[in-house]
């Protein structure tokens, strides 16, 4: 037997075992940083309205709502409501840590996702800055109009865009080679850890049968040494 062949049998195999483990959810299968004690407790809570929104998820919310028949309008205002909740979850998930039952794969994945998330927005900020113009005013319409020159520049300038090539270059490692090895290298671990507790339910239950086996064992020659003794001739 090699290190990589144990001598029982798991309830899931190496492939059943990476299958399963990259197609986790991150809002059902992950705690998240909060105990959930006061959850699930049987509460009626208040139905989730359009208030709860910020101004921009509302516009998205009523302009799908433009393209639904008025009759269907409540019950998909409450669908769309739904769905725009589980996409901030799964958002506020990623941001958070994703709690103590997180696999190593969910974590580096929650940490890559971050890098792709944060570098993102700011690489969106930074762009939209480079973009600005210097302003004046049109004197034929007396509103504000941009100038050719760019409200950023020189050293600034530079020093913005050789940011964002530095984000773009974090992004594109986590989405290249070094991202799936550190991807691989946490399933690895995962799997030695699911091994490891496989083993000791193996063991834990080998114990068991073997102390049940014993037990037996010692009743039976219990039974056979009341049996000898009836038995034994007498001897005068």
């Amino acid at each position: 037997m090699n290190d990589n062949t144990p001598d029982f049998e798991p309830a899931l195999s190496q492939e059943q075992f990476f299958e399963k483990l990259t197609t986790f959810d991150p809002l059902s299968d992950l705690s998240g940083p909060w105990s959930g004690t006061g959850l699930n407790t049987g509460r009626a809570f208040p139905p989730v309205t359009m208030d709860a929104f910020s101004p921009e998820t509302r516009d998205r919310i009523n302009a799908r709502l433009r393209a639904v028949h008025p009759a269907d309008h409540e019950r998909m205002r409450e669908q769309f409501i739904r769905e725009e909740m589980g996409a901030a979850g799964i958002e506020a998930r990623v941001m958070a840590d994703p709690g103590a039952n997180a696999t190593h794969y969910a974590r580096i994945c929650t940490q890559q996702e971050n890098t792709r998330r944060i570098n993102g927005a700011e690489i969106a900020r930074l762009q939209r800055e480079l973009a600005e113009h210097n302003m004046t005013i049109d004197p034929a319409t007396g509103q504000p109009a941009p100038l050719p020159s760019m409200r950023i520049e020189g050293q600034r300038r530079t020093a913005m865009e050789n940011r964002i090539l530095e984000l773009q270059t974090q992004i594109s490692l986590v989405d290249g080679q070094e991202g799936e090895f550190h991807r691989r290298e946490a399933m690895e671990q995962d799997w030695i850890n699911y091994m490891g507790k496989q083993l000791m339910a193996h063991e834990l239950a080998e114990a068991k049968k073997r102390a049940e086996k014993k037990l037996s064992e010692e009743r039976i020659e219990k039974l056979a040494e009341g049996f000898a003794k009836r038995d034994r001739p007498v001897t005068g």
